[in-house]
């Protein structure tokens, strides 16, 4: 007797124990929870931060685009006008050795007039001498009209060079603050990139800190089931009535335990196996057993599972479509699910994975 109220009381003992774990575990489940809503809060308002330093960046690069268009335009026209500069300095070049040649002619005219007017004092007058007299004296009007026309051209394409001049100044000075006005659209872009790639990373955080967060809660959701599994270990058999049979015939191509991806120094932890197969090949329940889960959920993509209440779970992932409901009786060899494509690895494979009180166990221990 006395032995039997030690045992009842142990055994009242460990439940209470077992329900206050379970109660606790439920609770830091529902806080992580929380805990990512709060952070997808943040993300999206992270989101929101990135989508406007986008927009801003593509405004200053269309700024910087407008800016370098006016530059090499103002280009073009400061080429132009130093060509027209050249010719006009060319010109003028030429109107001045017009000027001084008709400057020599002229006085070599004056020299002879000289010349004629003295000899003129000392001679009789003829009709000769007053005919060279007069010849020379209308050459020498008709050198000093062109001298003075040649006189104003120069003037005038010197003004003309001048105002040549002052319009490649004004480009220059048109170009250089172009040139910084693009300088510091430039900078500024850089700093909003820099921003937003610090957006960029503070995203990826965030992100990585709720995917974190999720891995606890399937760590605890694990730890709820094994609780759960060991609370009624002795209802469960943890034996299947018949061999289990392949969910789809074909090569594995991924198997349980640690891996080592191809071109990768890192290894990663496979629960379960993933058997290679075409997409649509029909997937079938290794046993009978109740649809426990039927739907979408992250990371395996389209997913089945089925207790098959003995202790053991199996796990059928990455399905192109879904035929069975949660709730569903299923029998051994009932097709549930047409096989699709993984997309973390790249291969047209079915993903299966069984688990033993709650954890991932070596399908092939298990397979025949």
């Amino acid at each position: 007797m006395k032995y039997t109220i030690f045992f009842l009381c142990f055994l009242l003992c460990f439940q209470f124990s077992l329900a206050d774990i379970t109660q606790t575990t439920k609770k830091r489940i529902s806080e992580l929870e929380q805990e990512i809503e709060s952070t997808q809060k943040v993300l999206q308002e992270l989101k929101k931060d990135k989508n406007a330093q986008e927009v801003i960046i593509n405004e200053l690069e269309r700024n910087i685009y407008n800016l370098k268009k006016i530059i090499k335009n103002l280009s073009k026209q400061k080429i132009s006008n130093e060509q027209e500069l050249e010719e006009i300095i060319a010109h003028i070049h030429q109107g001045e050795n017009n000027i001084s040649e008709n400057k020599v002619l002229l006085n070599n005219i004056i020299k002879n007039l000289i010349h004629l007017y003295v000899n003129s004092i000392y001679q009789n007058p003829n009709c000769i001498r007053n005919s060279y007299i007069n010849n020379l004296q209308i050459c020498s009007n008709s050198i000093l009209t062109n001298l003075d026309s040649l006189y104003n051209n120069y003037l005038t394409q010197k003004n003309i060079s001048l105002e040549k001049e002052q319009n490649i100044q004004n480009l220059q000075h048109k170009m250089r603050f172009n040139q910084q006005n693009c300088n510091y659209v430039a900078s500024r872009k850089k700093s909003e990139q820099d921003e937003l790639d610090l957006l960029f990373n503070l995203e990826k955080d965030y992100q990585n800190q709720i995917d974190t967060i999720k891995d606890g809660i399937t760590s605890l959701e694990n730890f709820l089931q094994q609780i759960k599994a060991e609370k009624h270990g002795r209802e469960y058999s943890f034996k299947f009535e018949q061999d289990i049979i392949w969910p789809v015939t074909g090569t594995i191509i991924q198997e349980f335990g640690t891996i080592k991806p191809t071109n990768s120094k890192t290894t990663i932890e496979s629960k379960g196996i993933c058997i290679q197969a075409k997409v649509g090949t029909p997937v079938k329940s290794i046993a009978s057993g109740i649809v426990a889960f039927s739907g979408w959920f992250e990371s395996k993509g389209n997913l089945v599972i089925i207790d098959h209440q003995n202790g053991f779970y199996s796990l059928y992932g990455y399905n192109e479509k879904l035929v069975v409901n949660k709730g569903q009786r299923i029998k051994q060899g009932q097709v549930i699910a047409y096989s699709g494509s993984n997309v973390i690895i790249d291969e047209n494979c079915l993903y299966f994975e069984l688990r033993k009180a709650g954890k991932a166990v070596n399908p092939m221990d298990y397979l025949k």
